[in-house]
């Protein structure tokens, strides 16, 4: 069964179908990102559709959304992120 949430993007950089696990990845901002199968991480964003995958950790999701990349500081450690467009639980 799948359940799907979705809302409108107004950017056109945007990435489709990502499959993989939430976990999180920073408890004490509440930061969740997706794990692929293929060994890559996204981070979501932090906005209110993002943290509502903070409750979904460890289920399996496909996410479409608007690709941004952060630039983490004095580390130079470049990030990716996704705000999200729409979610898929899968079960």
């Amino acid at each position: 069964m799948e359940i799907i949430y979705k809302r409108k993007s107004q950017n056109s950089d945007i990435v489709k179908d990502i499959e993989g696990v939430i976990l999180p990845c920073s408890w004490e901002e509440d930061r969740i990102s997706i794990y692929t199968f293929n060994q890559d991480e996204f981070l979501i964003d932090n906005d209110e559709m993002g943290r509502e995958l903070i409750a979904l950790t460890y289920e399996r999701i496909k996410v479409s959304g608007e690709l941004k990349v952060l630039i983490n500081g004095i580390t130079i450690n470049k990030k990716r992120v996704i705000k999200l467009i729409e979610f898929t639980i899968i079960s």
